[in-house]
């Protein structure tokens, strides 16, 4: 230890080496801390424009759609009022032709909108991974914070369960324990905490993941269901008059079997039609948490009861 102090006095470098390694250190957490505030931030700019990107595209293939559409509309009546077979046929093949490309068309459109939903759901759980910084202490990865952060809070959750206790004197706990523990910005009314990538965070819904939003209508309180007067083709239809639906090679129907008159006018040619969400009664919100994305200590005790099952097998 002395020959080391001498050492450094002896060599001024190698003293302000050890110095700077020190502040280096000290300030280690505090940079990463910005650069992972900034890199989030740059996510979702550059996710929002590429939901714009996708956004413009899809209203162009939606344009198209119905330009499509009006055209093989415009042929099924020229072919009901054809003079001849000729004429009837011609106008087949072209509608064929305009329904073909609509079917491409269609495809197009649920890839974008799935696209656009996946890029929505990135861009809310970065939105919501920016909103739970504000509120993390500065325990960092220090275990032996962490350890003592869960035996404190266990101790809170059994004085919260005391029926005993009045609401005012439970929220006045709780703020307690979120002020000692760093946690700002909290509701007094109780909320579960979790210690997620190495931080005290507000524990999320086990059911919608923090979005809030019925996972069955995606927040839209509304339901796609099976129209029931083309029976999900979007066409009405009639048996071919010329093969009756058993000649393969009906120059008529072109062995489907049936003709197409025209779009079904219940939905417009989609094959479904909206119908309010039974699970969140059209509000759009997570039934299990009410729309606020946060869990209940309900379902954290079910998590723990199911973790314990799992480690007892």
């Amino acid at each position: 230890m002395h020959k080391l102090a001498a050492n450094l006095i002896l060599r001024p470098n190698a003293l302000l080496l050890v110095v700077l390694i020190f502040l280096m250190a000290s300030s280690s957490v505090k940079i990463s801390s910005g650069a992972e505030n900034q890199t989030d931030s740059s996510e979702i700019t550059n996710i929002e424009k590429r939901l714009d990107d996708l956004q413009s595209t899809l209203t162009e293939k939606e344009a198209n759609a119905k330009v499509i559409q009006g055209k093989i509309d415009d042929l099924a009546n020229t072919i009901n009022s054809a003079p001849d077979f000729d004429k009837a046929y011609a106008a087949t093949k072209q509608r064929e032709t305009f329904i073909s490309q609509m079917s491409v068309i269609n495809l197009e459109v649920a890839n974008l909108q799935t696209k656009i939903k996946t890029l929505q759901g990135d861009t809310d759980l970065l939105k919501e991974k920016a909103a739970f910084q504000a509120v993390r202490p500065t325990v960092g990865e220090d275990y032996e914070q962490q350890a003592k952060f869960k035996k404190e809070y266990q101790a809170l959750l059994v004085s919260l369960k005391d029926k005993s206790m009045d609401a005012a004197k439970q929220d006045e706990i709780y703020q307690s324990f979120c002020e000692k523990w760093g946690l700002a910005n909290i509701s007094v009314v109780p909320t579960p905490l979790e210690w997620r990538d190495g931080k005290i965070q507000l524990a999320r819904c086990r059911v919608c993941l923090g979005s809030g939003k019925c996972q069955t209508c995606n927040g839209t309180g509304w339901v796609k269901i099976t129209c029931s007067q083309c029976g999900g083709t979007g066409e009405i239809r009639i048996v071919c008059p010329a093969c009756h639906g058993h000649d393969k090679f009906c120059p008529r129907c072109g062995g489907k079997g049936y003709i197409v008159l025209y779009s079904c006018p219940k939905c417009l040619g989609t094959g479904t039609l909206p119908a309010p969400c039974k699970k969140c009664n059209q509000t759009g919100k997570c039934d299990a948490c009410k729309g606020t994305g946060l869990a209940t200590f309900e379902q954290m005790e079910e998590e723990n009861r199911r973790q314990l099952l799992q480690g007892a097998n």
